[in-house]
């Protein structure tokens, strides 16, 4: 109802530490590789936290994706394409790989609205 650029910068700032530091790897994943979207399972991004030293364990991964972010996994195992640390012929940090799981598809229009 009032709602303010005001509010949605303090709202946006009390958010807890690793959904934000999870929105901010995920951003940065999408514009390196320049996608829209990324799709990943919960290991596929707990290993990306704890190379970026991030202490979070999965379950408090599956609440920010689920309950923050009001994200449904894939209804069955199906073939996605996520991105892992490694090192790319152009140089990047992450590598394309394809992988068969329940998966989480988060957008960058949607992590922007965060």
């Amino acid at each position: 109802m009032i709602a303010t650029d005001a509010l949605r910068k303090i709202i946006r700032a009390n958010r807890n530490r690793l959904e934000i530091d999870m929105a901010e790897l995920l951003m940065e994943i999408m514009t390196v590789q320049d996608v829209p979207e990324m799709s990943f399972c919960i290991n596929d991004i707990a290993a990306i936290l704890e190379y970026n030293r991030v202490k979070a364990d999965r379950s408090q991964i599956r609440r920010v994706v689920q309950e923050c972010w009001k994200l449904a996994p894939a209804n069955n195992s199906l073939s996605y394409t996520t991105y892992q640390i490694g090192i790319s012929t152009s140089g990047t940090n992450y590598v394309e790989a394809r992988k068969v799981g329940r998966f989480y598809t988060v957008t960058r229009q949607m992590l922007e609205t965060l």
